[in-house]
């Protein structure tokens, strides 16, 4: 039966080994036609439960969470075509498994060109690929990993010029149990299971590193392990059980690193650390050993390591288990007794071939444990789990298949170099100095102090021991700086650099630290020397409310700016039964700027109505709505944007232009004023602002809104020394009105509401402040520094002019004094402008020394500006002073 599939799209993705890009599905998702499919059979999902209830108490079995659908469609009976306009041939299809919670499937036929390109994709739009003919190990299949949902659409891509090639899908895995943390199966497995992420697992690490999860034919759950060579080199040779095989490895697929980052609560680990497909090397039932060889090498980044192995016949003391116990997160478990020689399910050996675990004293395994390494106190492999009775409610025995009885069937590969082999770590240190900057701590996604005190973990990954280092770090549009360290860090060794208290800009900021120098030389592996994590810093307080439905665990949130995520959070705990589950309020604080809001449900069924009224609620510092929701499928995404802005109503007269009861705009009229904020050109310390430029046409606005003249404004805290903590330049209007760029509005300052000091200054004018703080916020005050009724800060702050207040002028140099005689005096400034010889020259344009703004400065004469000076200190007395009232 054909479908249509995926009409709408989101960008994301998984995956396995794959060679990138982006499928047409998602990137043209909007211009293709829908593509074509069929929909197969339903699955009986009573029948199922009732077989699984008898099989999964067997591990001599794979854990099974698919039904397998054997099909044969191809490149010619199935999907469609379409021909892109640079000539790619595009096909889809599209596969539906009603109801299934993951689709998987394999390619029996596998034969691409050079070129070629396949992708799947699924319905929330989560990709994997693309797989290309590098994904072929020569035997022309390719198994695929599971896929979230009951929908996905294989895509491949063909580029003009190349054959067609096959491709084949001769199975189709409909998941009907969630063992890769989808939906509800996370933590299926029993409760007295242990993730190895516990401080039990801490002497367990390289071990851990090497289990693997696989999807044996399809439907099938194992464990298994990668094992160490006598060469040391890394061949990822694969060991499990032989019980395990019965379908072609070539399309298995195997999971690495998928382990909870919590000890108390089973999340979702890492589910793109895949290789797909293996050859099988040797087997034997004797004790139930099968040793693989992975078609491709884990990469680097997976940080594998390979365990080693002990093929003597000593009685092992205790001895660890690390497995996927019912397809769950990787788990480890400990037997702290002697083990026991054993026979098992009729194997030959008289009693000899397997080790018998008589009862786990912590832990246990189950179904899907099948195959994973026993190991003993030394940390060798000593077996691989047959099979056995144990499990958390049931304190019996497992049987692991003896290494020293496999040993002889697996000698070629693993070569001949004594009873114990260590362990094997590609990343062991090769490199005589190489300092590693591995992680980042005290930096939040998202803060809402200004401050942040990191600490930087550094690893010596040399051979040498490591005796000083320089660690250097920096805030992207903030501050930098430099630790220096010292001491002893013998190799593989990790110290943490606290870095003390940073101060951080309101924005959206990446913080990087990088370390150099090590023992004063030069670091051989560059490569991993930088760590780079964002962090979020704002004054606007934004709220979350999230009301859960029983499935918390399906609930993620993030927000994002761009590409960047600055705050995020879940999944969170699931209820006994459905219903409404709010949480404390989440609260955010973001910088000036637009972002999204994006809420996931893993299940696909959103927070509301199936399993209770669910919903979310964002909020802004206004207490206004910014999104909500909650009847979704699998994400809702709400733009929206934040505004900290202050806004301030300033009214200042400047004595020069004032004659009342307007002030004159001279230099507007004779077109000098300049069309950006002078003040950062004449020495004036910005905090935050600068650069304001005049919107345009606001200098042909006449009347009582003529601008007379650019103004800067502070904003002070009540800190002792009143600090400025903002500045803006503005513009100041006939009638006194101190305006922003666009000629009207109050000026908008990016800070937090709150009470501040507001000083206002310019460029000839003696400043002023109030005295007391003024209470600020997104509604705009008004501060009126003409009136008598605004004190101001200090003696005589401002002249008197009939019943207004004026700034006073007479501020040429620009030291916060107004002098007619003596050094530093603003009178002989007027004298140099006009040209320092004939007094009654005069010069014309934007200049400090036109005290009176009218355009012209002149020295004598009327309407000079040298005699507002004389006048000012006071008239009498030449050499008396007057000084600016500014803290």
């Amino acid at each position: 039966m054909t479908a249509a599939f995926l009409t709408a799209l989101s960008l994301s993705s998984v995956g396995q080994i794959e060679h990138g890009g982006i499928p047409a599905s998602v990137s043209r998702a909007a211009t293709l036609p829908a593509p074509v499919g069929v929909r197969l059979p339903e699955v009986d999902l009573v029948a199922l439960a009732a077989q699984d209830a008898i099989f999964d108490q067997d591990k001599s079995i794979p854990y099974r969470f698919g039904v397998n659908r054997a099909t044969a469609f191809d490149l010619n009976n199935a999907g469609a075509w379409t021909v892109l306009e640079d000539g790619t041939r595009l096909w889809r299809f599209g596969i539906e498994c009603p109801d299934a919670l993951s689709i998987n499937f394999e390619f029996d036929r596998f034969d691409i060109p050079e070129g070629a390109r396949v992708f799947v994709v699924n319905a929330a739009g989560r990709h994997i690929g693309a797989f290309t003919r590098a994904n072929d190990a020569g035997d022309h299949v390719l198994g695929v990993q599971p896929m979230q949902g009951d929908r996905i659409v294989v895509e491949y891509q063909v580029p003009a010029g190349l054959p067609q090639g096959e491709l084949r899908i001769g199975q189709v895995t409909h998941g009907y149990r969630d063992v890769f943390g989808y939906a509800r199966g996370l933590g299926d497995s029993g409760s007295c299971n242990n993730n190895v992420i516990c401080p039990v697992g801490d002497a367990w690490r390289d071990q851990i590193r090497s289990v693997a999860m696989i999807v044996v034919g399809g439907g099938g759950i194992c464990t298994g392990t990668l094992i160490n060579n006598c060469s040391d080199d890394g061949t990822p040779y694969f060991l499990t059980a032989n019980h395990c095989l019965g379908s072609n490895v070539s399309t298995w697929v195997f999971r690495f690193n998928w382990e909870s980052s919590s000890c108390s609560q089973n999340l979702n680990g890492p589910t793109n650390q895949t290789v797909s497909g293996a050859t099988q090397l040797a087997n034997s039932s004797n004790s139930d050993v099968a040793l693989l060889q992975l078609n491709s090498t884990p990469p680097a980044s997976y940080n594998v390591f390979y365990s080693g192995w002990d093929k003597g016949t000593a009685v092992p003391s205790a001895a660890v288990g690390i497995h996927h116990p019912s397809g769950d997160i990787k788990k480890i478990s400990f037997e702290n007794d002697p083990l026991s020689s054993a026979n098992y399910l009729g194997n030959a050996g008289s009693g000899t071939s397997h080790w018998r675990v008589a009862d786990w004293d912590d832990g246990t395994t189950e179904g899907g444990s099948s195959g994973s390494a026993l190991f003993n106190p030394a940390g060798h492999i000593i077996g691989q789990l047959h099979g056995g009775y144990a499990s958390c409610s049931s304190q019996t025995a497992d049987y692991y298949g003896r290494f020293n009885v496999s040993y002889p069937v697996i000698q070629s590969w693993l070569g001949s170099c004594g009873d114990a082999v260590d362990g094997y770590d590609p990343n062991a240190p090769s490199l005589s100095l190489d300092a590693q900057v591995t992680g980042v701590t005290g930096v939040p996604l998202n803060t809402c102090t200004p401050s942040i005190s990191p600490s930087v973990t550094v690893r010596n990954g040399g051979t040498n021991v490591l005796t000083a280092f320089q660690l250097s770090w920096s805030v992207g549009g903030g501050p930098s700086g430099a630790v220096p360290w010292s001491g002893s860090l013998a190799s593989g060794a990790s110290v943490q650099v606290p870095l003390g208290s940073i101060t951080l800009p309101a924005g959206v900021l990446t913080f990087t630290a990088s370390v150099g120098a090590p023992n004063g030389g030069s670091d051989q592996n560059t490569a991993n020397d930088q760590f780079t994590t964002s962090v979020t810093y704002g004054t606007a307080d934004v709220t979350l409310d999230l009301v859960l439905d029983r499935y918390g665990e399906e609930t993620t949130w993030r927000v994002v700016s761009g590409a960047t995520v600055v705050a995020s959070g879940g999944p969170f705990t699931n209820a006994g039964s459905s219903g409404a589950y709010p949480l404390a309020p989440i609260t955010l604080c973001l910088p000036d700027g637009c972002f999204d809001l994006i809420v996931e449900d893993s299940y696909g069924d959103g927070m509301c109505c199936a399993y209770g009224n669910g919903g979310y609620t964002l909020t802004g510092p206004d207490a206004s709505e910014l999104a909500s929701g909650g009847d979704f499928d699998y994400s809702e995404t709400t733009p929206f944007c934040i505004s900290t802005q202050l806004l301030l109503s300033a009214k200042a007269f400047l004595e020069g232009p004032y004659s009342g009861p307007l002030m004159s705009d001279g230099l507007r009229t004779g077109g000098w004023l300049p069309p950006s904020e002078p003040y950062t050109s004449l020495g004036f310390s910005h905090v935050g602002g600068g650069g304001e430029t005049a919107q345009a046409g606001v200098f042909a606005v006449t009347g009582n809104n003529a601008i007379v003249d650019w103004v800067f404004v502070e904003l002070r805290s009540g800190a002792p020394g009143y600090p400025v903590v903002a500045t803006r330049a503005a513009l100041l209007q006939r009638d006194g009105d101190v305006v922003d760029m666009d000629g009207l509005s109050p000026v908008a300052f990016n800070m937090p509401a709150g009470n501040y000091h507001v000083a206002l200054r310019h460029r000839n004018h003696l400043g002023v402040m109030t005295a007391a703080s003024v209470a600020l916020s997104g509604t705009t005050t008004t501060v009126d520094l003409t009136s008598a009724a605004t004190t101001t800060y200090g003696t005589d702050a401002r002249k008197s002019i009939g019943a207004v207040r004026a700034l006073w002028t007479g501020e040429v140099v620009r030291d916060g004094m107004v002098l007619y005689t003596g050094q530093n005096n603003d009178r002989d400034q007027l004298l140099v402008r006009v040209g320092g010889i004939v007094p009654t020259a005069t010069t014309n344009g934007y200049f400090s020394e036109d005290l009176n703004m009218d355009g012209e400065v002149k020295y004598t004469g009327g309407s000079n500006d040298r005699d507002p000076i004389l006048v000012n200190i006071g008239g009498t007395v030449p050499t008396a002073s007057r000084a600016e009232q500014l803290p």
